[in-house]
């Protein structure tokens, strides 16, 4: 009988997801706040609800803070999107930045190379050390100290010209990592806010769902409607699982 081969199965991986910027049931949470409100806002709920104590004033301050709340989450999601545009150029300005490396540190090598008692000026401009694979810190180490020596330094065909076009290299790179750490910091610090907002607007929203179902009872069944629209069983009475 011939020997049969047995092909492995292999189960497919999936793309990982894109972490969002704020929770999915957050979200979704905020969309009912906002629809228990504007129900609250029609004219024959009015009265009822005032009975107990949810005044338009009340709804109105409940929209308002959704809406807030709403504009934090969208806003830190943009600030991360350009966070994420950031790091692009972050990537291009380092290959333009480690290019214009590359050529004065072959102008180094042509001006030091074969003489021992210039090692450490070779080492000073980085010769020998894996630009690409160090880190940030350590990378801007070796060519902050590049910089400082090239205002000293005269190099064979290093000109003036190429001088600053490092120099402005390193600058941009230098930025790209600033407004890197300015986005994440302030896109953590909304979704912060929000996540605050987010508790008083679910407090705020359960009152007026529990005043609406005081105010239409499940057992006349005419409110059922209106019940749903409030985010309300039809059937049976509100009762929210209290933490």
């Amino acid at each position: 009988m011939a020997d049969e081969t047995v092909t492995p199965i292999v189960a497919e991986k999936k793309p990982a997801r894109a972490r969002a910027a704020f929770d999915t049931q957050a979200v979704k949470q905020l969309a009912l706040a906002a629809v228990v409100a504007h129900t609250a806002q029609r004219p024959e709920c009015a009265a009822p609800l005032a009975e107990r104590e949810i005044t338009a004033a009340f709804v109105s301050q409940l929209l308002t803070d959704e809406a807030a709340c709403q504009g934090k989450i969208a806003q830190a999601s943009t600030l991360r999107a350009t966070g994420k545009n950031t790091t692009a150029t972050e990537r291009t300005a380092k290959q333009t930045l480690l290019e214009r490396t590359t050529d004065i540190q072959s102008a180094v090598m042509l001006q030091w190379s074969g003489q021992p008692a210039h090692k450490g000026d070779r080492e000073a401009y980085g010769i020998g050390k894996p630009l690409r694979s160090l880190s940030r810190p350590n990378l801007e180490t070796v060519l902050i100290g590049i910089s400082q020596r090239l205002t000293t330094d005269t190099l064979p065909g290093i000109t003036t010209a190429k001088v600053q076009a490092f120099q402005s290299a390193l600058t941009a790179w230098q930025s790209t990592d600033i407004s890197q750490s300015t986005h994440a910091t302030d896109a953590a610090q909304l979704l912060i806010e929000a996540k605050a907002d987010l508790a008083s607007i679910n407090a705020r929203r359960l009152k007026l769902q529990l005043a609406a179902d005081a105010a239409f009872p499940y057992y006349e069944k005419e409110n059922a409607a209106l019940r749903s629209e409030f985010g309300l069983p039809k059937t049976r009475p509100f009762r929210p699982v209290q933490e």
